[in-house]
Formats: C-alpha cells, sequence, structure tokens
C-alpha cells in the first residue's frame, strides 16, 4: 500500500515524503527496498527523499540508481560513519575522498560527551557514550577497543577517562574533582 500511502499524504498537502523502503513489519531489518522507492516517486509529484540501509558511499550511490532520488536521507549509517555525508558530497563533486580517521573524530565525541556531561544524570552519561561506539565500532576498530574497555563502565569519570586514553591525549575533564 506505499503508493495509496504516499498518494493520500500528497492530497493532504505534503510538501516533500521521505520514504524508509521498508515495512513496519520489517522494521530495521536488511534488505531496503529501494526500487519501491522508484515506484512510489512515478506516482506521485512531490519530491521524495530515499532513506534505509545506507551505510557506505557504496549504498548511497546504489540507493540513487534504484530510487531515482537525488535526496538521500542518510539515519544509521551517518552514526556509523559520520563523514558518509561530507564523502557523498566530494564524491558529487569529482573530489578525492578524504575519509575521517579516528583522531578526526576526536572533537566530536568529546564535544558529546560534555554536553552529556552537562545535560544527563550520572546514572545515564555512560550509556549515551556506548550508544555511539556501538555504531562507531562498524567503522573503527578503535571504537571498538574502547567500547570494551568501557562497556560495564557506570561512573562518568571513568568513561571520560577511557575516552581521554583512547586518543592517547589529555581532554578538557579535569579528573581530579
Amino acid at each position: 500500500r506505499a503508493i495509496e500511502c504516499a498518494q493520500s499524504l500528497e492530497a493532504g498537502g505534503a510538501s516533500r515524503i521521505t520514504i524508509h523502503a521498508r515495512t513496519k513489519t520489517d522494521g530495521y531489518r536488511p534488505p531496503a527496498y529501494w526500487p519501491w522507492i522508484a515506484r512510489v516517486r512515478e506516482a506521485i509529484s512531490v519530491p521524495v527523499t530515499a532513506n534505509g540501509e545506507i551505510w557506505t558511499l557504496a549504498d548511497y550511490f546504489q540507493c540513487r540508481e534504484e530510487s531515482g532520488c537525488e535526496d538521500i536521507m542518510l539515519g544509521r549509517g551517518l552514526i556509523a560513519r559520520p563523514d558518509l555525508a561530507l564523502q557523498a558530497q566530494q564524491a558529487l563533486r569529482g573530489e578525492e575522498l578524504t575519509p575521517w580517521s579516528w583522531q578526526d573524530l576526536r572533537p566530536y565525541l568529546i564535544e558529546f560527551f560534555d554536553t552529556i556531561m552537562a545535560t544527563f544524570e550520572t546514572r545515564h552519561m555512560a550509556g549515551r557514550l556506548k550508544q555511539w561506539l556501538t555504531y562507531l565500532r562498524l567503522t573503527y576498530p578503535q571504537a571498538e577497543q574502547l567500547w570494551q574497555r568501557i562497556r560495564k563502565e557506570k561512573d562518568p569519570y571513568r568513561v571520560a577517562e577511557a575516552l581521554r586514553d583512547s586518543f592517547d591525549q589529555r581532554t578538557a575533564y579535569d579528573l581530579t574533582g
């Protein structure tokens, strides 16, 4: 009923539709059915954005080809590979790809954990970083090492210390008190 749903959304005034390319029953399990996005796109006149199972640059281009969409929404793939959108832009411009290293992620991880330390209850601080590391482990071996070190840790200051150590540098955290 994907086409019928999209036509109803369009009739109801939607100005753009993003399609996840799976059913509710499929959830987040692969595969994403990008050819179905093309069918829906052809049946409506509003712009369509494709989404679903885009983890790599190859996935990005395959989704564009199979869906016929120029606009792509990145979800979990961007969490696992935070430079994926930049890589796509570079590739579209014909530029040399410069994938981020673990060291390139350092300021983002530290800013993320700084925000957690400032806004979350102590009991939730470590868990938020662990959630991101779960995805980063798919791309960065160093994330796997850090995750293994902190996976049972609940003390945010010990987590901060492990985060610092994973980059072999002191972070902005004052761990002395």
